[in-house]
């Protein structure tokens, strides 16, 4: 049952349940950052490696509420203007893919200073 109230649609309890209802899957990933790329600051880098998975048609999960993002995080956030050989990363899926075609595919559409060096499964959200 969905309500109006206020100008806004009000989602009854069975709607939320099944809304949140959608699979997950969590990959976790390595990458470097080197080259012209060591200045690109970590909220860029968080929008460039967005930019490069909705290119790369990957089925990302988004957050929800008023302004939907790529569920994306990087575990440290890098300086800028430092060389960073072995980060850390996250990113959620809609669906399951093969590790390797998710890192090719993505790593194409990443600029030639960042590289993605190693891509796993880590969990079922």
């Amino acid at each position: 049952m969905v309500r109006r109230r206020a100008g806004f649609f009000v989602l009854g309890l069975a709607e939320r349940m099944e809304h949140g209802t959608q699979e997950r899957y969590t990959y976790q990933f390595d990458f470097a950052k080197k080259g012209l790329s060591i200045y690109v600051s970590h909220l860029d880098l968080l929008r460039l490696f967005g930019r490069a998975a909705r290119r790369a048609e990957l089925p990302v999960v988004l957050t929800e509420g008023f302004h939907p993002r790529m569920k994306i995080k990087l575990f440290h956030a890098v300086k800028l203007g430092v060389e960073a050989g072995c980060e850390t990363g996250e990113i959620v899926l809609k669906e399951r893919r093969q590790e390797d075609d998710v890192r090719k595919s993505w790593q194409k559409e990443l600029p030639a200073g960042i590289v993605i060096h190693r891509l796993t499964f880590t969990k079922n959200c």
